[in-house]
């Protein structure tokens, strides 16, 4: 199936740049999803157990949305792929910043919707034909030259699962002689000397021992892989060995990779229902990013014709149906991406000093962290929702965990398949969670100062005014400890109650005298902004 996918940066910097992403140290474990986790609590041993706690190393969170692409076909003129416009929002509103494409020449219309494409912010990987046919590598590199500007294209892709065609007479020849074209066409031209080469991809999980090293003509390798209804993490590692004999020691892109819809489907590719692809989307790419993956391309965006009776598998790909509607899938991965999406210049990210209580051994983590500060911890269990046997879904029975941080912090767990809002959000040191299928997120932030407090109110006396409030609406994560007061006469213009004490007379002022009293409340981290209050104390009434 023809797909695209596209690298960040030019070939030899991408390449070295990719490969200490690989190398970055912040893998973590497994883990799954929720049923609504209870808000985070401060449990009373923290501070004795916080010195015991491991400081695990974050990447950087906008790393994880650059891992990840989906796969178009603009040349597809008689699909939904032809509205362009509504293809750009699509992506837009997703939040991917790669696709991955077929460039064909017969189709000269493609060009001028790579250009609008691009124009978001979107980056290509094109796929550069097939052995025997007319479009040349060298014709469609001068093609890019031409028709796209720079940085449209940020890579380029050998022949796709040529291995397959029933047509050729010898695949291994023909194909390394393919990629050999496109490699020596590609750095013949300053266009695109400096775009990364993907070797081309092999269909089925086979020939790779016959098509053997391709190294010396590939900076990447190339695979895909199907679960069919299978769990996310089923054949990676196998298929990421395999693919290592035609790239030796060098990093591998999956640019195919998903689950169709079809479950009335009578093919050997099994389908898997769209309310499970919702849950297994989000757990497809990290598991990717979790192996050190390049990037993965989800196939496909579109449904790429209306199929009602849910028979056809090559139109059930999308994550999105026919008429753009959003499956399941497509909300959570753009839940997803919304929770670590963080551009911006490089930068070190930290550790997190924390431990995940009851974890089962099917718990998998990934610990991100954003320039902000923000960690964010992604959890999920490597565990079955689905029987592709016998087409029936499994619930998962959920296990209790607790996460426990070495310091007091603001906790707000998320479940991308379950919408953009959190479930729970609170302060403390230890979050308590019930652990199925899904993702959970939990997005870490420091204490910050607390709000201010709520309801103020001052009742005018006798040369006096008495003011009460409520305590604020969020602590910022740490306790309150007290409130300032300010507007007080006299010398003293300043004074501080005990956090247990919600109301405060002031005395010794002049009755008709317009007063302006602000209370601030105060924790650990800093004060909060005012709350002001204006009285008039006056004489009693006759």
């Amino acid at each position: 199936m023809p797909a695209r996918r596209t690298v960040p940066t030019r070939r030899r910097r991408a390449a070295g740049a990719l490969t200490a992403l690989l190398a970055a140290p912040a893998l973590i474990g497994l883990s799954g999803s929720a049923a609504a986790p209870p808000a985070p609590t401060t449990t009373p041993s923290a501070t004795a157990a916080a010195a015991a706690l491991p400081a695990v190393q974050a990447r950087p969170a906008d790393s994880l949305v650059d891992s990840f692409g989906v796969a178009i076909h603009t040349p597809y003129l008689d699909t939904p792929y032809a509205d362009t416009a509504r293809v750009t929002q699509a992506l837009t509103d997703l939040g991917v910043r790669h696709v991955r494409d077929n460039l064909n020449l017969s189709v000269p219309q493609s060009f001028a919707a790579m250009r609008q494409i691009a124009s978001a912010g979107i980056r290509f990987d094109l796929i550069m034909g097939r052995p025997g046919s007319w479009q040349t590598p060298q014709k469609l590199v001068e093609a890019i030259a031409a028709e796209l500007p720079t940085g449209v294209v940020e890579s380029l892709e050998g022949a796709n699962e040529y291995n397959l065609d029933e047509h050729a007479v010898d695949w291994v020849l023909e194909l390394r002689t393919h990629q050999q074209q496109l490699w020596e066409a590609a750095n013949a031209n300053p266009v695109t000397a400096d775009l990364p080469v993907l070797a081309p991809a092999l269909g089925m999980r086979t020939g790779f021992d016959q098509i053997a090293d391709l190294g010396q003509y590939a900076d990447y390798g190339n695979a895909h892989l199907y679960p069919g209804g299978r769990p996310p993490s089923w054949g990676i590692d196998e298929l990421t060995q395999l693919e290592a004999i035609v790239v030796p020691g060098k990093p591998v892109m999956y640019t195919e990779s998903g689950y169709h819809n079809a479950t009335n489907t009578t093919s050997g590719h099994r389908p898997t229902p769209e309310p499970v692809v919702g849950s297994y989307a989000p757990r497809l790419l990290l598991e990717h990013y979790l192996r050190g993956t390049a990037r993965v391309y989800n196939y496909e965006l579109l449904d790429e014709r209306a199929d009602p009776g849910l028979t056809d598998h090559e139109a059930a790909f999308g994550l999105l149906r026919h008429d753009f509607s959003p499956k399941p899938a497509y909300l959570a991965l753009k839940n997803l991406l919304g929770l670590v999406a963080d551009p911006g210049p490089a930068f070190s990210p930290g550790r997190l000093a924390y431990t995940v209580d009851g974890a089962t051994s099917d718990l998998r983590q990934v610990l991100v962290q954003k320039r902000s500060g923000e960690f964010v911890l992604l959890l999920w269990r490597d565990q079955s929702l689905y029987n592709p046997s016998t087409g029936e879904q499994r619930t998962v029975p959920p296990r209790a965990m607790t996460v426990r941080l070495d310091e007091r912090a603001r906790v707000a767990v998320h479940v991308p398949s379950a919408g953009s809002a959190p479930v729970a959000s609170g302060a403390g040191t230890s979050v308590p969670l019930s652990m199925a299928g899904e993702v959970v997120a939990l997005r870490i932030r420091p204490p910050a100062e607390p709000g201010s407090p709520a309801r103020l109110k001052g009742k005018a006396k006798d040369r006096a005014a008495v003011l009460r409030w409520k305590r604020p609406a969020t602590d910022g994560g740490s306790p309150v400890t007290a409130y300032v007061i300010r507007g007080l006469p006299g010398p003293r213009k300043v004074v501080v109650v005990p956090a247990d004490r919600l109301r405060f007379t002031v005395l010794r002022l002049k009755n008709g005298k317009r007063y302006t009293f602000k209370v601030r409340a105060v924790n650990a981290v800093g004060r909060s902004l005012p709350a002001k209050v204006k009285v008039t104390p006056r004489p009693p009434r006759r």
